[in-house]
């Protein structure tokens, strides 16, 4: 329920933070 949704969310958050520096360079 509620603390798998939120292990979920930090997944993704953690997904997103590891994703943003590459594309950044991928731009560059």
């Amino acid at each position: 329920g509620f603390f798998a949704s939120l292990a979920f969310r930090a997944q993704g958050a953690l997904l997103q933070a590891a994703m943003y520096p590459t594309i950044a360079v991928a731009v560059r």
